[in-house]
């Protein structure tokens, strides 16, 4: 029986998301304690729902740690009820260090966008 390429393809993120990728972020360690973000890719879906928003990219930087940052059980670090905060009170430049290393390599132009503003 011959494998579909879907069935290769849906493999290949199954993994990805089995072993979401470790972000280190030493500006937000505490006490001596390692602040470590979680995540799995983007998928095709959540790129449109970003974009959806019609936000800046600046915005959409803030939507996607709310989006994708998770702790080491999965669960979500930041919420909606962050975003003010995230878009005021938070360094710029840790926050699209980071937005870079969660969308990798495929739409470095978002972040580099809201780096510019």
């Amino acid at each position: 029986m011959t494998i579909k390429a879907i069935d290769r393809a849906k493999a290949h993120f199954k993994n990805l998301v089995d072993e979401p990728k470790q972000i280190r972020v030493p500006e937000w360690d505490d006490e001596g304690e390692e602040f470590v973000i979680y995540c799995t890719p983007l998928t095709l879906q959540e790129r449109v729902r970003l974009n959806k928003h019609g936000s800046s990219p600046i915005e959409m930087t803030a939507e996607l740690l709310i989006l994708k940052a998770k702790d080491k059980e999965g669960k979500a670090l930041f919420g909606k009820e962050d975003k003010p905060d995230l878009m005021r009170s938070v360094d710029a430049d840790v926050i699209a260090r980071v937005a870079k290393q969660i969308i990798g390599s495929s739409d470095e132009e978002l972040v580099e966008e809201a780096e510019k503003n």
